[in-house]
């Protein structure tokens, strides 16, 4: 199940609520039923890195470059990662103004974000240059252990002459079965990548069928242009 999209360019603060029994999570998902004997919940705070450790620095590289939090950052070819202009076409461009992300400076390019262990849910801020007939279709994919698509998901973004504008894309699965998180795209940039994991907690079996929150998430702006 794909989480669902946010189109504006004003990032809020992401929050987390959460008990042993219940969970009660901002979210534009249906409720989910858990399984007796346990709740599926959200285990670990949702982690998130926003590149603001490359303020000031612009660096090309295709990594692996280890972004801390278990998550590891790696390009097939021309990848940057710091505040450099970066023109997006029709979509505008994104400057120092987003305060740190990472790019893929050529018309073919993927970045891969690889975790330590297995997440439920996964998504980022993102934009890139929409050419007609050139480059790959861009594209978000969820990876499993084997390195192997098993979800993915084609994006339309359209932010006309934006700055620093984007769309928070991504997915959200019942289970830790996301090992991977590849984004492929013309020109692609993307920052603020969350995630978040699951975990099994056992429950009562009068609440073995409480109806709780999917993970949802949240944008936030960090500087203004």
């Amino acid at each position: 199940m794909r989480v669902c999209e946010t189109n504006s360019s004003t990032l809020n603060s992401m929050a987390f609520l959460g008990a042993a029994l219940t969970a009660v999570l901002v979210t534009a998902t249906p409720a989910v039923r858990a399984q007796a004997p346990y709740h599926a919940v959200s285990s670990t705070r949702p982690g998130m890195i926003d590149f603001t450790d490359f303020i000031g620095r612009s660096i090309q590289t295709n990594g692996p470059v280890d972004l801390g939090q278990g998550v590891t950052w790696s390009v097939t070819s021309e990848g940057w990662i710091g505040d450099m202009p970066f023109g997006l076409r029709t979509n505008g461009y994104w400057d120092s103004g987003r305060a740190g992300f990472a790019g893929l400076n050529i018309d073919n390019s993927a970045m891969l974000f690889e975790f330590d262990a297995p997440v439920a849910s996964v998504g980022a801020f993102v934009n890139y240059a929409p050419v007609t007939g050139q480059g790959p279709i861009p594209t978000i994919e969820a990876l499993d252990r084997f390195g192997r698509v098993f979800d993915s998901f084609t994006l339309d973004v359209r932010t006309p002459n934006g700055v620093n504008d984007g769309q928070f894309l991504g997915f959200e699965h019942e289970s830790n079965d996301i090992h991977s998180f590849r984004y492929r795209a013309r020109y692609g940039v993307l920052d603020d990548l969350e995630w978040s994991r699951h975990g099994l907690i056992p429950a009562p079996s009068s609440l073995a069928m409480l109806a709780i929150g999917a993970f949802g998430f949240a944008r936030r702006r960090r500087r203004e242009s």
